[in-house]
């Protein structure tokens, strides 16, 4: 508050502090800051092809807009000329607030970043643009289909058993949605997160524009989503419990990940910090439903399910987070454009799986593909991750890959010790 209080006049229009998954942010009240300048895009809300809500997400929840931009737009020469039409020529945004903190300009035209996004658009114009393939579909409403009848057998004997087969066709499921999230023609897809209990509203909001855009880092929700249990922080000191129990028995926490997920997201929809949709109410129908025919057994037996979905997912999307070269703060603060940044925050499993054979990590594998391309399909990904290792070879840069088991251990090293006691992880590195 007396960050916002202290605003020069050129920037009354910034709104109140507003939180983002317990983050803070300044955002302002009717332009979007993108590379150091400020865009009036009232006018295009209606025709922007990824819809108006998340273009007013990334302007009324967050301060800057630059990364957003420039991930969601392989076809950057193109967009950047749309842009330019709604620059706000009369007021120059201030430098950021924080100490060493600044915040980021586009990226260069023969930048890393850019390079490999002039080549991943000539990809997607010869093989029918970034959406799913008919085959795609196919695996995804076979899935669908799939974890219902594993969901009717549990209700309908009670053996658990059949939660085990739910739980790894949910975790299949989790995976798909967390694909249609990003993409504006399959977004009621994603419904089928709100099936495990998990929020598609919130994670088109905290997951698509916050994690993706500043991983890794004190504004990403997943910084201090594990806390205080898990402690994913280089730069914090843990307790005792924190450094030699925990991080030993993380699927034991990883367990309680989608409860405590949807716990904390309803807490946040009565702060007034989240918007109520039908998806919410989709999990406590499922444990009136076990409760009425099983009592506390079906209680169980919900939860039973959701703990094994948990431990199958998370312990793969935070080991794409969490390895050693992931946490390297040095080098991702003297990164030169965002795509770099990306290719350190993410670390790959199963190079050179196809779609099929990722179906086994959920189709994160390919995770830094995903995070430069958060709106390309999955069907797409192992195509681009050629292309990505041709461009990291032609620019020396490391692309970061290795096994599930080298991971999980990395992991548990990470949350064991803080690695860069006293460093300071910049917010807009790349920029």
């Amino acid at each position: 508050l007396e960050r916002w209080a202290g605003m020069p006049a050129s920037e009354k229009d910034i709104v109140p502090p507003r939180e983002s998954s317990g983050v803070t942010f300044y955002p302002h009240a009717k332009y979007w800051r993108i590379g150091g300048k400020f865009y009036d895009l009232n006018n295009w809300l209606d025709s922007h092809p990824g819809g108006r809500q998340v273009l007013l997400l990334a302007r009324d929840r967050y301060e800057d807009a630059t990364f957003a931009f420039e991930a969601h737009h392989h076809d950057f020469e193109k967009v950047r000329a749309i842009l330019s039409k709604y620059l706000v020529k009369d007021i120059v945004p201030s430098p950021h607030r924080l100490p060493n903190q600044t915040y980021p300009e586009l990226c260069g035209a023969d930048s890393f970043y850019s390079v490999l996004r002039k080549r991943v658009s000539k990809y997607l114009r010869q093989n029918g643009g970034p959406g799913p393939s008919s085959t795609t579909l196919l695996v995804f409403y076979v899935i669908l289909v799939s974890w219902f009848s594993f969901m009717f057998l549990l209700y309908s004997t009670g053996i658990l058993w059949f939660a085990l087969f739910a739980a790894i066709t949910g975790a299949w499921m989790g995976g798909f949605g967390h694909n249609w999230v990003h993409q504006m023609k399959y977004r009621h897809y994603s419904y089928c997160l709100d099936l495990l209990g998990l929020s598609s509203e919130n994670w088109l909001r905290d997951h698509l524009l916050q994690h993706h855009m500043y991983t890794n880092t004190p504004l990403d929700n997943h910084f201090e989503g594990t806390s205080p249990f898990l402690i994913v922080d280089p730069t914090r000191k843990r307790s005792f419990l924190q450094a030699y129990v925990a991080p030993f028995i993380a699927p034991v926490f990883l367990m309680f990940g989608i409860p405590g997920n949807y716990v904390f997201q309803t807490v946040e929809l009565f702060r007034g910090n989240e918007r109520l949709t039908v998806g919410k109410f989709f999990l406590p129908i499922e444990c009136a439903l076990f409760y009425y025919g099983w009592g506390l057994y079906g209680l169980f037996l919900i939860f039973s399910m959701l703990a094994l979905t948990s431990v199958y997912y998370f312990i793969i999307a935070l080991a794409n987070h969490n390895t050693e070269s992931s946490w390297d703060i040095e080098k991702r603060n003297n990164c030169k454009d965002w795509g770099e940044v990306q290719l350190v925050a993410a670390t790959d499993v199963g190079v050179g799986l196809g779609f099929y054979g990722s179906m086994l990590y959920l189709w994160l594998n390919l995770h830094t593909v995903h995070h430069l391309f958060p709106h390309v399909d999955i069907t797409h990904h192992s195509a681009i991750q050629r292309i990505l290792m041709d461009t990291c070879q032609e620019f020396g840069i490391k692309y970061s890959h290795s096994n599930i088991w080298s991971m999980y251990l990395e992991m548990v090293s990470t949350f064991h010790a803080p690695r860069h006691l006293g460093n300071q992880i910049l917010y807009y590195a790349g920029g």
